[in-house]
């Protein structure tokens, strides 16, 4: 996934942009693993992972993710809380799905409001395996299919309607969604998504959708 931070740069000036620290904010970051792994992969990224206070607590305890003084924590609620400024990418790893529809919008707009001009949004997320029109849902529309064989995108299909099921007995409101309609929340608070999105997270049955906030606002 932290590929995807310098995604749009040139060639001309990659090393330019690989050595520019990039701050990221893992939002209901849980365990830090996510933000441990991207910055392990990463020596230019700072990760602040962002949760309730006991799951904070834990992490600096060395309960979860190993120290790394490129990780620090937050005491965070998405909801009540302002969300921190200066960050050039967030991350949503597995939490619209435990929302309905309103809250998902209001998740989305914070992020919108606090990332800087330019910033890169990453949402890891079990998507239903439909395409970016929602009239069609035909798989083989542009990223719709994730590139993947018709049998394994049939399974695909099956794991995360079964997934759904389990959000909608656990949550409430909540529910795995379709590509189409993440990406009409997205741009509906003025995120631009990706043409590449979704992009398979190998080895799982996720996919990463990577939206950004425009540099100017019309």
């Amino acid at each position: 996934p932290a590929d995807k931070l310098n995604s749009n740069s040139s060639s001309s000036s990659s090393n330019q942009q690989t050595s520019k620290q990039i701050r990221l904010l893992d939002i209901g970051g849980g365990s830090g693993v996510f933000a441990a792994f991207i910055a392990e992969e990463n020596p230019n990224v700072r990760a602040v992972v962002a949760d309730l206070p006991e799951v904070c607590t834990a992490l600096r305890e060395g309960k979860y993710c190993p120290e790394d003084d490129r990780i620090e924590t937050l005491s965070f609620d998405l909801f009540r809380d302002k969300w921190p400024l200066g960050f050039g990418a967030h991350l949503l790893s597995n939490i619209l799905h435990d929302w309905d529809d309103a809250r998902c919008r209001r998740i989305l707009r914070k992020s919108f409001e606090a990332i800087e001009p330019g910033g890169v949004l990453l949402v890891n997320e079990m998507l239903l395996c439909k395409g970016r029109s929602s009239k069609t849902g035909d798989d083989s529309s542009s990223g719709g299919g994730f590139g993947l064989p018709v049998l394994q995108r049939s399974m695909r299909n099956v794991v995360s309607a079964c997934f759904g099921v389990h959000m909608l007995m656990y949550t409430k409101g909540g529910r795995q969604l379709r590509f189409c309609e993440l990406c009409e929340m997205l741009e509906d608070v003025g995120f631009e998504v990706s043409p590449e999105s979704p992009v398979e997270v190998p080895g799982s049955w996720y996919s990463l959708t990577v939206a950004r906030r425009p540099l100017l606002l019309l």
